[in-house]
């Protein structure tokens, strides 16, 4: 589940769904699957595949590509973050400080602050605080603060890992009549 606080109005917005990693030969694809915002169903979908992202909103047909090109290495970083990358994958991008550990939902982790090494992360996100199941290398929490004051908290359940994903979770279809926008 994410939730999407906005600090101005002061109004939540809770967002379920479910989400994607898979590392094949140094390659990583995500893919989030959004069900519902708040009570009702909301279908979004977003897929990085290692050199874009795509988010589409089936309904109010759009698809939006952002390319990942130089800032390839900081946009994978920011997507999987807590999701099997490795210590130093996430050091090239972080300044990583341990602030103990915690309990949650029964198992011990890690908690983690990390401020981004670049000025254009960190214009969206002024640190990100995550909590890291240190055995299975595997995020259950994450707080991304951003310096307006919002936050987006993303929490993760149901976990299963090293499982076989079917290769159409990372291929979106998108209805005819779609506007498609490139960034």
């Amino acid at each position: 589940s994410w939730d999407v606080y906005q600090a101005v109005v002061q109004d939540h917005d809770i967002q379920t769904g479910t989400i994607y990693f898979e590392r094949l030969n140094g390659t990583t694809q995500m893919a989030a699957q959004v069900k519902q915002e708040g009570n009702r169903a909301a279908p979004k979908f977003v897929v990085y595949n290692g050199s874009e992202v795509q988010f589409y909103q089936p309904e109010i047909k759009q698809m939006t590509i952002f390319r990942a090109g130089t800032n390839r290495s900081q946009a994978e970083s920011f997507l999987t973050l807590g999701f099997g990358g490795s210590g130093t994958e996430l050091k090239q991008n972080w300044e990583v400080t341990l602030l103990g550990s915690e309990m949650v939902d029964g198992v011990k982790v890690a908690k983690l602050d990390l401020k981004p090494k670049a000025a254009n992360v960190a214009n969206t996100f002024s640190h990100v605080t995550i909590w890291v199941d240190p055995a299975r290398s595997i995020s259950l929490k994450q707080i991304f603060f951003a310096p307006s004051g919002d936050l987006r908290t993303a929490t993760y359940s149901n976990i299963r890992y090293n499982q076989p994903i079917p290769k159409e979770v990372f291929h979106i279809k998108v209805a005819p009549g779609t506007a498609v926008q490139t960034k």
